[in-house]
């Protein structure tokens, strides 16, 4: 528990967008995604890509931060 929130306290704000987009069901990001510029897309594709695997704490605390 300790290490999960070690480490969500270490995400950036580019780290957080792109837990929370992979998180939503494809349609609502999707709409999300229309509303960005090409390098907004870029920029988060390209975190998306890096991620690696998301502990399921660390969703749970970040949808409670975007609540």
């Amino acid at each position: 528990m300790a290490r999960a929130k070690d480490q969500f306290r270490n995400l950036s704000g580019s780290d957080k967008a792109a837990i929370f987009m992979l998180s939503l069901e494809q349609e609502y990001s999707a709409k999300l995604f229309e509303m960005m510029d090409d390098e907004e897309i870029k920029e988060l594709s390209i975190t998306m890509a890096n991620l690696g695997t998301i502990d399921s704490e660390i969703v749970e605390r970040l949808f409670v931060e975007f609540a």
